[in-house]
C-alpha cells in the first residue's frame, strides 16, 4: 500500500483536492476511526519493545489543550489531518491512502515542519508498515506579490522562493518548482501552486471560478458580482482584492444551496444522499485534472521494501 500526505492551505483546498481525486482517480472518503488506519498512520503497534501508536492521534494529541486559547483549541490547533481518502489500485498501482492535512494558512510553517520531523522519522526506520511507500505534496496558492510584502514581481516565483526558505531542510528544496517531484530521502516530495499562466498570480478561487461558470451558477455569480459591486463599500476587500472578490461571490452563492455555509462547506461533498452544491463537472476541469495527475501519476514513489 502507498501513503501521500498532501498539505494545503485551508479547508476549502482540502476538499476541493478531495473532489478532484474523486472525480479523476475514483478516490472515496475513508470511514475507518484513526486508530483502525494502516500503520504507521493508525494502529498500535509493538516495536521494539516500545509502543509506537497512530501517528495521527499522537500528532492530534501532542498539545495539551488546557494550555490553548479558546480560539487555538477550535482551530483544531493546525495544522491538522483534515481528511483520508482510498484510491483502489491498479495494474500499474498499489491502493493509494491519501492523508489531507489542512496547515491553516501559510503561517503555521513551524508545526508542518515539526509533523515532517516525525514523518521523516518514522520512514527511515527500518520497521515495517502497511504503507510502504509515502510521498509528501505540498499544494499552495501563489497568491500576489503584495501578499508576500512585495511591490515587483509575481506571486509565483515569491511564492517559491517562500517556500525555498520556509522549507530549506527538505531535501531539494533549493530546487523547488511548480509541478515538479523531488526524489528525495526517505520519500519523495513535491509543490504544486495555484496560478494563472498570464499573470502567475492566482488563489485556489481562481480556479474554481472559470469552472463554475455554467448553467446556473453562471447566472448567479454574474448576480452575486452585481451584489458586491452594489453594496459593498469600494475600499473592502471583496472590491478591491481579486481572490477575496472571488471567494465572496463563490461563498454567496453557496448560501442558495447550504445556508449559512462557509466556502469549505460549499466546496465539499457532504452526505451521498444530498446533492452537493457545486456540480461533479467543476472538479473535472483541466486544473482539477492536472493536478490529480501530478499528485497521483506523476509521483516518483521510493520503495522501502
Amino acid at each position: 500500500m502507498n501513503g501521500l500526505v498532501v498539505f494545503v492551505e485551508g479547508a476549502a483546498d482540502g476538499w476541493y483536492v478531495l473532489r478532484a481525486l474523486g472525480q479523476n482517480a475514483g478516490a472515496q472518503l475513508a470511514k475507518e476511526k484513526p486508530a483502525l488506519l494502516p500503520t504507521p498512520f493508525g494502529k498500535s503497534q509493538q516495536a521494539g519493545g516500545q509502543q509506537d501508536g497512530s501517528l495521527i492521534l499522537n500528532w492530534h494529541a501532542r498539545a495539551t489543550l488546557d494550555d490553548l486559547t479558546l480560539a487555538a483549541s477550535s482551530e483544531g490547533h493546525e495544522p491538522v489531518f483534515q481528511v483520508v481518502a482510498s484510491i483502489p489500485g491498479n495494474s500499474s498501482r498499489a491502493e493509494l491512502k491519501v492523508f489531507i492535512v489542512r496547515m491553516g494558512g501559510d503561517r503555521h510553517c513551524g508545526p508542518v515542519w515539526e509533523l515532517l520531523e516525525r514523518l521523516k522519522d518514522v520512514f527511515a526506520s527500518p520497521l515495517h508498515y502497511d504503507i510502504q511507500k509515502l510521498a509528501v505534496a505540498f499544494v499552495f496558492d501563489a497568491d500576489t506579490p503584495e501578499h508576500f510584502s512585495q511591490t515587483t514581481g509575481d506571486g509565483l516565483s515569491h511564492r517559491l522562493q517562500w517556500f525555498k526558505e520556509n522549507f530549506a531542510l527538505l531535501e531539494g528544496s533549493g530546487d523547488a518548482a511548480h509541478c515538479k517531484w523531488q526524489n528525495a530521502s526517505p520519500f519523495p516530495w513535491g509543490l504544486y501552486v495555484w496560478h494563472d499562466g498570464s499573470t502567475r498570480n492566482g488563489t485556489i478561487e481562481n480556479v474554481l471560478h472559470p469552472s463554475l461558470m455554467a448553467g446556473e451558477w453562471e447566472r448567479k455569480l454574474n448576480d452575486a458580482e452585481s451584489y458586491l459591486a452594489t453594496h459593498a463599500d469600494p475600499n473592502a476587500s471583496v472590491r478591491t482584492k481579486e481572490a477575496d472578490k472571488l471567494k465572496a461571490q463563490i461563498t454567496i452563492v453557496g448560501q442558495l444551496f447550504r445556508p449559512g455555509s462557509s466556502l469549505a462547506q460549499v466546496v465539499r461533498r457532504g452526505d451521498p444522499s444530498d446533492p452537493a452544491a457545486m456540480p461533479n463537472g467543476v472538479f473535472s476541469s483541466p486544473a482539477a485534472t492536472a493536478l490529480c495527475k501530478f499528485l497521483v501519476d506523476d509521483c516518483p514513489w521510493t520503495d522501502r521494501s
